[in-house]
């Protein structure tokens, strides 16, 4: 029997010749705002601090080399990665994705100046991992203290009620009771010296919930 002609009104649900179901709005929303609305299981956002204070002594090339090697093993466990900087204001420079030689290109394009708005890239974070099904990850690198304590805790609070893990490292002027705060849980805090943050941020993923 031949294949009947497809009479699907617009907006309507559609069915590909696979058997899948492919509404039409999915497929019109991901047009018009350029993101993709497949489900994901696992994925973790890291939040690096381009403030002013990680031009010092080389940190934000330590930060740089950690968060590479850190969403390399992250993707690897089967994780879909983002980044946000943060200073002044917070941005996302990488939307969840899975390849690595993309958030490569994305690190190697930041630059240090401003203050420290960590409780605006906690919710931008917490907002771009509402959709995943799974594990939600935020990894938070940092070398001082924001600009407003109360408003990070905050931002980090409702994140964890969502269910968001949050880990954290800091150097030099970081407040490690501040940082045992922001956590989910204290093991995923850590304070280093500079030299120490790239290995050890990369380390970090060792701290990745297995698949």
């Amino acid at each position: 029997m031949s294949d009947l002609p497809n009479r699907t009104k617009p907006g309507m649900l559609q069915v590909s010749r696979n058997g899948t179901d492919q509404p039409a709005w999915k497929s019109m929303l991901e047009q018009a705002t350029g993101q993709s609305l497949a489900s994901r299981d696992r994925a973790v956002f890291m939040l690096v601090d381009t403030s002013s204070s990680m031009g010092a002594a080389s940190k934000l090339t330590g930060a740089v080399q950690g968060a590479i090697a850190f969403l390399d093993d992250a993707i690897r466990r089967g994780f879909d990665v983002g980044i946000i900087e943060f200073a002044t204001d917070a941005k996302i420079i990488l939307d969840l994705q899975g390849k690595s030689e993309t958030h490569h290109q994305a690190l190697a394009r930041l630059k240090v100046g401003g203050t420290t708005n960590l409780a605006a890239a906690i919710s931008l974070a917490e907002e771009k991992l509402s959709g995943v099904r799974r594990e939600r990850i935020i990894c938070i690198v940092t070398d001082g203290v924001p600009d407003n304590r109360e408003d990070a805790l905050g931002s980090a609070q409702s994140a964890k009620i969502r269910a968001i893990d949050i880990m954290a490292i800091g150097t030099d002027d970081a407040d490690e009771a501040f940082l045992a705060r922001l956590v989910s849980r204290r093991e995923l805090a850590r304070k280093v010296i500079p030299a120490e943050l790239g290995s050890s941020l990369a380390s970090m993923a060792l701290l990745l919930p297995k698949s």
